[in-house]
């Protein structure tokens, strides 16, 4: 069960809000910042599908929690003004992070997916992550086909029921903040050696530095149940945004290592 964390808050949260690369140079920066030099807004975590039969998908790359992720999140998407944003969440988690979107709850809480929502509040949030029923019947067509050995099979399961229930756990922290004046973080933030109080070229050179040593250890170890829940999840994403009526835009916030496997997925369909 994810931990949680209680604090007392004077009133409640709105809870509601209305509903190749790309590049974001001219996105407006932090103040005293050059927004043409800002190297939070490279093009490198930003992907820009453009589809025959839609309007333009934006894949946002995000190391979670981090500052310069979640600058580049509420720079990208102010400045696109999507119809929908497709968040890397469970269906079940969204209302939750639309409360912690609120501007009296604080930047602790909710991390990018919360500044997205802050930065998009008329946008239609969409959650595209498992656990979901697509997401099931995507794990059961996946496990079909691979048919990987008991201990995958088991580690997948476990995963699998571990994301259940955090997903669970935020539906039930959503409706405790909506009916008492507790508010509820569930799960711990992470912590890096930056803050948003830091220059952009600190925060992004250690967003590029945890970005590597996560593209490293993933090459360096062999993790069939990682493999096969992280395909899982990368088609569930990629079917949920294509599901998403043609003529919206969207803008999709995901994690750096969603980002290509998502790209190739989108550009593919």
């Amino acid at each position: 069960m994810s931990p949680l964390r209680f604090d007392r808050r004077v009133g409640r949260p709105a809870g509601s809000r209305g509903g190749s690369d790309a590049s974001v140079a001219s996105t407006p920066g932090a103040a005293g910042a050059d927004p043409e030099e800002d190297p939070r807004l490279q093009s490198r975590y930003v992907r820009r599908i453009d589809p025959d039969d839609r309007a333009p998908i934006v894949l946002v790359g995000v190391v979670h929690d981090h500052p310069a992720s979640a600058y580049r999140v509420r720079s990208v998407v102010g400045r696109l003004d999507p119809d929908v944003l497709a968040l890397e969440l469970p269906p079940l988690a969204v209302p939750l992070y639309r409360l912690y979107a609120d501007p009296g709850v604080g930047p602790d809480f909710g991390g990018e997916m919360s500044a997205a929502l802050a930065a998009g509040e008329n946008a239609r949030p969409v959650g595209i992550d498992g656990p979901s029923r697509r997401f099931y019947r995507h794990l059961a067509a996946a496990v079909g086909r691979v048919r990987p050995r008991p201990k995958t099979a088991l580690s997948v399961l476990s995963e699998t029921l571990s994301a259940s229930a955090h997903a669970i756990t935020c539906a039930a922290a959503r409706r405790i903040c909506e009916r008492t004046p507790l508010l509820i973080r569930v799960g711990a933030p992470r912590r890096y050696r930056c803050s948003p109080a830091d220059t952009p070229s600190r925060q992004a050179h250690d967003e590029d530095r945890q970005v590597r040593a996560a593209r490293a250890l993933a090459t360096s170890t062999h993790a069939p149940a990682r493999d096969l829940r992280d395909g899982t999840r990368d088609a569930c994403m990629a079917d949920a945004i294509l599901d998403i009526d043609p003529g919206d835009r969207v803008v999709a916030v995901v994690g750096v290592a969603h980002l290509d496997p998502l790209s190739a997925r989108l550009r593919a369909a």
